[in-house]
Parts: C-alpha cells; structure tokens; sequence
C-alpha cells in the first residue's frame, strides 16, 4: 500500500510496533492542535465555553479544516465518548458564541469546517489578549465591560458620596 501521508497506515499488514507508534504520533498531533490547559481555560473566559466547546474551538483555531472525526476526536479527548448527533450540537453552541464576536464557523461541504478569521482566536489562546475580549466589529481584542476601567470609575463614584 503506498502511503498518502504519515496519517494512513495499512493496519492489517502493520505490526504491533508500528500501530503503537502511529497511535502515539497521532496523539502528539492532536496534542499540538488542540491547544494547552492554560490556553482551553482563556479560551472558556474569553468566548463563555465548556470545556468540550473550547477544545474544539482550539483545534479548529490551527485554522485547518476540521473534518467531523477530528471533530469527535477533539470534542471526546478527555470525556466519555458523544454521538454525532451530540458533537454536532457542541458545534452549533460554539458557532453560536463565537459569532457574537465577529468570528465564524465556515461549513466546507464534504470537507469539514473552519472559523474565520482565526486571528482573534489564536490571540486570546496566547494569552495575548489576557483579560479581553475579541471585539465584533473589528476582530480587535478590546476590554471587557467589567474590566480595570469600569472597576475604577466604581470606586470614584464611591469616593465621592
């Protein structure tokens, strides 16, 4: 069998090494595109995720296009296995508050799906825009309504009474 890639692998002719070996190098690949702890929790503050919705979100933040077995394989990482049908609705509540912010799930027929533009959410996973929130209109990471400067100008007003 030729080899499109370093992600076929003919299990029926491989041995017990290989299919170890190529078990393990595909999780190191999901590993690096599904982001780190630090990274899902920015992600969960800044957008208002679960912990299933911001796996997602980070993986399709490589700005691959996600195909519904990565997508499983993403949403099911660190829980107990959901149907189609179920990782389908994680993906819909994630479009849902990702548009809120300008930030879209593109749905690729056949292919799978992106988000657009992936910069913001890149951004806020680096920790770049710690303490923001990507704004709708621009992608822009701009402060949240209860950030440093709300909390101030409480304590003025409070000062002054």
């Amino acid at each position: 069998m030729t080899h499109h890639s370093f992600l076929d692998l003919d299990v029926e002719s491989a041995s017990r090494a290989e299919l170890v070996a190529h078990i393990e190098r595909l999780e190191f690949l999901l590993a690096e595109m599904a982001g780190s702890e630090e990274e899902i929790l920015r992600l969960c503050e800044a957008f208002g995720l679960t912990l299933q919705q911001a796996h997602l979100l980070a993986f399709m933040a490589s700005g691959r296009v996600c195909s519904r077995g990565q997508m499983l394989a993403a949403i099911n990482r660190w829980k107990d296995e959901l149907s189609d049908g179920a990782a389908s609705v994680v993906l819909c509540r994630v479009r849902k508050k990702i548009a809120a912010h300008g930030i879209r799930v593109v749905n690729l027929f056949g292919d799978g799906w992106r988000i657009d533009p992936a910069e913001p959410v890149r951004a806020v996973m680096k920790g770049s825009a710690e303490g923001r929130k990507p704004d709708r209109a621009s992608g822009v990471v701009a402060r949240p309504a209860g950030g440093p400067d709300r909390a101030a100008g409480g304590a003025a007003r409070e000062a002054t009474r």
